[in-house]
């Protein structure tokens, strides 16, 4: 009886969690909002990777961290954002010493931006890029070694992004007594 029971509770969680999932057709309403912070650097998805040239000295905090000065060879100072979604948000902070940054979305440029202010935002909305098809993307930000305008320096920042994603989706279901796993598609 034990056995059974747990069984049918599986089973019935499992089907709750197909039933929403069954639509192919997703609503901008129905989209789930991921953050994701800049200390994220593990997994295989959802996360930050930065460039092994300047990032060494750089400045942090739990908030925000910032580049070393890449006026020597500024495309080799870059983070990316390896992501599962449709819609992207750019957070990073602006100070006095941040330049120009230049974004891309799957090796398409999206624009350059001043990460310039004349005092100290650690966290700030820079640009969303939404209409992407939903699935796996990389976002990538990479120095241009361009002062901003009133800028003290070239560096480059970055905060957290938030991903827009559809309800991610189960694609495995064990049931090994005496415990029971679920894998989830991202």
């Amino acid at each position: 009886k034990t056995r059974f029971l747990k069984t049918f509770l599986a089973l019935m969680m499992a089907f709750s969690l197909f039933l929403p999932n069954l639509s192919a057709v997703v609503k901008a309403e129905d989209l789930i909002a991921t953050m994701i912070p800049h200390t994220k650097t593990d997994g295989s998805t959802n996360k930050f990777t930065f460039s092994e040239t300047g990032w060494a000295a750089m400045g942090s905090s739990d908030e925000h961290v910032w580049s070393d000065d890449p006026t020597a060879n500024p495309s080799s100072i870059w983070y990316q954002v390896d992501f599962v979604g449709s819609k992207i948000e750019i957070y990073s902070g602006k100070n006095h010493p941040m330049g120009m940054v230049e974004y891309f979305i799957d090796g398409e440029s999206i624009g350059k931006f001043s990460l310039y202010n004349g005092s100290n935002i650690n966290s700030t909305l820079i640009h969303t890029v939404d209409a992407l098809t939903e699935g796996p993307h990389v976002f990538k930000a990479v120095a241009t070694g361009e002062k901003a305008a009133n800028s003290t320096n070239d560096l480059i920042d970055c905060a957290k992004v938030v991903v827009y994603h559809a309800p991610y989706q189960v694609t495995d279901f064990t049931i090994d007594e005496p415990t029971v796993s679920m894998t989830f598609s991202v």
